[in-house]
């Protein structure tokens, strides 16, 4: 049977595109995929080493003034026509939107060429590209977390998940400390502050290695980001030899799974894919948002998760280093809340069967 041809557009953000490629993971399995992002973003980079057909439309970032938004404009007018030649090109079924505003005129070249058309909402507060096209267009919108109904009055919403990989829940906490070299006598805390790293993190790290000489049993996992691994790895070589041998530290997690399923907890941002990953790791944690990101969704994300009972909220700024240290003490050393947030995570892990409602949904949608 001939697959049917989809295109998946959005990006700028690893928020944005990670949850993409395991959208396109999920569903290449019915539908050949082309991607469609910004050629000067990590989508750039990223897809084409997956092997999945790139094409670039060109965006700029919604700013404040007159001019910012005439190019905006002029730039939304130029991407739209070529957007509508790939879907000449192309001849989807169905395009799927993932936010970032090199979305938008793709999705708006399908609407005009009357394609099927999906937005997937990552975050619980969504972002201004999402936004729009619900403003603009009726499609289906699914959501990784249950979104209000305010923000996309004119369509429906599904809560389908985030698709995560098959290793977050089959890896056993037994199997994924022996390959990491970790006894299951230790108590492990996993801070990782993206695949770029995060300040905030790193001083948090620095701050949780005062407890490892008065715990001979802790060992502190850090991916430190490639923006930081040499700096992070100066201040670990200047600490005591027993110290340095119970904190680790990573460029890059590469085997997300294998570090959650070893640690006892989390001290983490809060992007979207990270916070699903995080659930079906049925894993406690310790939630710090980037400031950084637009209309701040990581807060919203986290205190998600912080209303439901699997984690605790820490905002940047006065007192940080004091404050991670006492709501991280507080749940390592709490077995009992511990079991709680671990119950509360699994409860909102919907990362399981999330490609296969997806899927299963975008079938029925192109069949109609």
């Amino acid at each position: 049977m001939q697959k049917k041809r989809a295109i998946v557009t959005g990006g700028g953000t690893g928020g944005h595109l990670y949850p993409a490629l395991a959208i396109i993971e999920a569903i290449s399995v019915d539908y050949d995929i082309s991607y469609v992002g910004n050629p000067s973003r990590i989508e750039a980079d990223v897809v084409p080493q997956k092997g999945i057909p790139f094409y670039a439309i060109p965006s700029i970032y919604l700013r404040s003034g007159l001019l910012s938004r005439a190019a905006l404009a002029l730039m939304l007018v130029w991407g739209t026509l070529k957007g509508f030649w790939l879907v000449l090109r192309l001849r989807p079924k169905l395009i799927i939107g993932v936010g970032g505003f090199v979305s938008v005129p793709m999705m708006l070249a399908g609407w005009i060429a009357r394609r099927r058309l999906v937005l997937h909402e990552q975050n619980v507060g969504p972002g201004q590209a999402n936004r729009f096209l619900g403003r603009i267009a009726k499609m289906p919108i699914l959501t990784t977390f249950p979104v209000e109904k305010r923000h996309f009055p004119k369509n429906e919403m599904t809560v389908t998940g985030c698709p995560v990989r098959k290793s977050f829940w089959t890896l056993s906490k037994e199997e994924s400390r022996t390959q990491l070299g970790l006894s299951n006598s230790n108590k492990v805390i996993l801070i990782v502050g993206g695949s770029g790293g995060a300040v905030a993190l790193n001083d948090a790290a620095a701050t949780l290695c005062k407890l490892i000489p008065e715990r001979p049993d802790l060992v502190l996992l850090h991916g430190t980001g490639r923006n930081y691994f040499d700096s992070v790895s100066q201040t670990r070589n200047a600490l005591p030899k027993d110290v340095q041998e119970r904190y680790r530290v990573f460029e890059y997690l590469d085997e997300t799974a294998v570090f959650m399923s070893a640690a006892d907890m989390i001290v983490s941002r809060s992007g979207a894919s990270t916070l699903s990953e995080i659930f079906c790791s049925n894993l406690p944690s310790v939630l710090v948002p980037s400031p950084n990101v637009a209309e701040n969704h990581q807060l919203a994300n986290a205190l998600f998760a912080q209303e439901a009972n699997a984690s605790v909220v820490l905002e940047e700024g006065p007192d940080f280093e004091a404050r991670i240290l006492k709501a991280t003490t507080q749940v390592l050393d709490d077995d009992v809340l511990r079991s709680r947030m671990s119950d509360a995570a699994k409860q909102n892990c919907r990362g399981k069967d999330a490609g296969q409602k997806i899927l299963t949904f975008v079938n029925a949608l192109t069949a109609t």
